[in-house]
């Protein structure tokens, strides 16, 4: 009886079991060639605090999906957002693409898995006790071929005063992504660029020696996307000339794209183009 008293009084004192918050998305969408989720990198939401949502792309093998300037070919995925009064999607955020070649057409695009993310403004009040995010999403899958995708997904979050952070393997998504986000140019750092005629030289000042880089323009028909971009190394930093489209029928003012260098490290670059 003892016994049985004590751990009566201790299950009082402990009260019921209360289960963990958890965000309860829609099934994966399976399509050909790529499959598409919607996650959140927080498990609950808490009133004025902004999270961000995550369009989660699986892709098979030699199977890409397109960067917001898709290239020589192609389109970019879209988003139409079905959100609760009050609530602000903001545009997506796009990671550094890679080059994709087939034969004489040059793409920007992702291959295997990709985390388009979307910060979402959330309003200081909330009545609901779960909030459903929803959204339309078309996109363009292509290897040989394209094939053009559209479908709805959806992630539900329990509303709550304290925030809990999402699961091991959504914050691991996120923080793959963030990575590989182009980042403003550091202050010490300075970037120019000139117009040689049919060539655009692009030079980065970083203070160290840089040993590769890539420019991807966000403006279509500004350059040759199917040819090689010629990168030199400097002692403070590289040069890299980058191959005018035959498309590009007036002087540039700006030049605007993102510049990878050293294979994983990208930044947003924008400056005025000077005459050579």
């Amino acid at each position: 009886m003892r016994n049985g008293a004590a751990a009566i009084v201790l299950c009082f004192l402990c009260g019921p079991a209360i289960p963990s918050a958890r965000p309860r998305p829609s099934p994966a969408t399976a399509g050909p060639h790529a499959n598409l989720r919607l996650i959140a990198d927080e498990s609950t939401l808490e009133p004025g605090r902004d999270l961000d949502l995550g369009l989660l792309f699986d892709l098979e093998p030699h199977w890409h999906i397109y960067w917001i300037n898709p290239g020589d070919s192609g389109e970019p995925p879209s988003v139409t957002w079905k959100l609760p009064g009050g609530f602000q999607a903001m545009d997506l955020e796009w990671p550094a693409p890679e080059r994709l070649v087939n034969g004489p057409i040059t793409d920007y695009g992702y291959q295997g898995r990709v985390l388009l993310i979307a910060p979402v403004r959330v309003p200081s009040t909330i009545k609901e006790h779960d909030v459903a995010f929803s959204a339309e999403v078309r996109w363009l899958v292509c290897s040989d071929v394209c094939i053009s995708e559209k479908a709805d997904v959806s992630v539900e979050l329990p509303v709550e005063r304290v925030r809990i952070e999402a699961d091991v393997q959504s914050r691991g998504l996120f923080q793959v992504a963030r990575r590989r986000l182009p980042q403003p140019l550091p202050r010490n750092w300075r970037v120019s660029i000139e117009d040689e005629g049919k060539t655009f030289r692009i030079r980065l000042n970083t203070g160290a020696r840089i040993r590769q880089a890539s420019f991807f323009p966000l403006e279509f028909d500004q350059v040759d996307n199917a040819q090689p971009q010629n990168a030199v190394p400097l002692a403070s930093g590289v040069e890299v000339d980058v191959q005018k489209s035959d498309q590009l029928l007036k002087p540039l003012q700006e030049l605007k794209g993102v510049l990878v260098i050293d294979g994983d490290r990208a930044y947003q670059v924008t400056a005025p183009v000077k005459r050579g």
